[in-house]
């Protein structure tokens, strides 16, 4: 800013807003310490790292564990549009799963594997890992 500006400026404040900010720029903010970094005699090809962290500047929130404060009363949803059948439950069993054989076509090993793995060109996992290298 000009200086021609900061007197307009000036000029048009009232006494009272005068006071104001005189008495806000008196009001001195103590600046935070800081602390100057840690100078270390380093050669310009040495980037060896230290375990040390800054502090941080940051104000965190400490969480604490919530509870879940809500108590199902029974209240809503208790007219007969809503309400669940009486049904038998099935009973729920699933055979497990067979593993299924196939041959590889860069070996001709058999190998079993999981049928979702299931394909018409299989190659077993030790002649993809040699050809991986």
């Amino acid at each position: 800013m000009s200086e021609d500006l900061v007197q307009k400026m000036l000029e048009l404040l009232t006494p009272e807003q005068k006071q104001e900010l005189a008495a806000s720029l008196r009001i001195e903010d103590k600046p935070k310490e800081v602390k100057p970094p840690e100078t270390v005699n380093r050669d310009v090809d040495d980037f060896t790292m230290s375990k040390d962290k800054p502090e941080s500047n940051s104000t965190q929130v400490e969480v604490k564990q919530r509870q879940n404060l809500f108590t199902d009363d029974g209240i809503e949803h208790k007219d007969d549009q809503n309400k669940t059948p009486d049904v038998p439950q099935t009973e729920r069993k699933r055979k497990p799963t067979r593993m299924v054989s196939q041959v590889c076509q860069a070996c001709n090993t058999t190998v079993e594997i999981h049928p979702t793995h299931k394909r018409d060109f299989f190659t077993c996992d030790k002649c993809l890992r040699s050809r991986s290298v």
